[in-house]
């Protein structure tokens, strides 16, 4: 989001250029910390953890799944006040995510 003003003093189209470049390397990536995530959940018994822990592990996992809705549908709509609320949706549940991600490591 930074560097849209600047992109689009280079081309008009530099934005969406850059954006779908990134959603090459972007996508991969999510889909590899969902499955190391899964991974990590099947290393824990989770039927011995607390219930704040199963509280902030659901919550972390909702985030997760809001944040991915939201940047599927950021890519693929072609309006533009879609893109700008998916894309604040997928920032807010991205940043929720690791705060309760980070909550399950040091809580």
């Amino acid at each position: 989001a930074a560097l849209v003003p600047f992109l689009r003093s280079v081309h008009p189209d530099a934005p969406r250029r850059a954006a779908v470049r990134f959603g090459r390397v972007a996508w991969p990536f999510f889909t590899l910390a969902v499955v190391t995530g899964i991974w990590s959940l099947s290393e824990v018994n989770i039927a011995d953890q607390s219930t704040a822990y199963g509280v902030t592990l659901a919550v972390k996992l909702l985030a997760v799944t809001v944040a991915g809705i939201a940047a599927a549908w950021h890519t693929n709509t072609s309006s533009v006040a879609v893109r700008g609320i998916t894309g604040v949706v997928g920032l807010v549940g991205s940043i929720i995510a690791l705060a309760f991600g980070v909550m399950l490591v040091w809580g």
